[in-house]
């Protein structure tokens, strides 16, 4: 591999790596709380509504029938019918093995 090359992969590789930890760094938050305040008044108002939704998703459970029990499977297995190929040498009558003259 010739200089170049190698300094060309090299720099591809570093940017893919300033590129990632940029990437990270925005998703992650970099640590910092940025995110917007919530009062107190607002979350109780959402945890209210989710307990309301779960009480409705409790009843619709209690209220629904029992599940019903899983079909079983049964495989049969067709008979067929025995059949058996010609072997060489028994099709005809007259194989190679014969110790009888024709």
């Amino acid at each position: 591999m010739s200089r170049i090359h190698a300094v060309v992969i090299a720099s591809i590789v570093a940017l893919a790596v300033v590129i990632g930890g940029v990437a990270l760094g925005r998703s992650s938050g970099g640590g910092s709380a940025r995110g917007a305040t919530v009062s107190a008044d607002a979350l109780a108002t959402r945890s209210a509504q989710l307990d309301a939704l779960e009480a409705s998703l409790e009843r619709q459970l209690a209220a629904a029938p029992p599940a019903r029990p899983a079909a079983t499977v049964r495989y049969v297995r067709a008979q067929s019918a025995a059949v058996s190929a010609p072997r060489h040498g028994d099709d005809d009558g007259h194989g190679e093995h014969h110790d009888e003259e024709d």
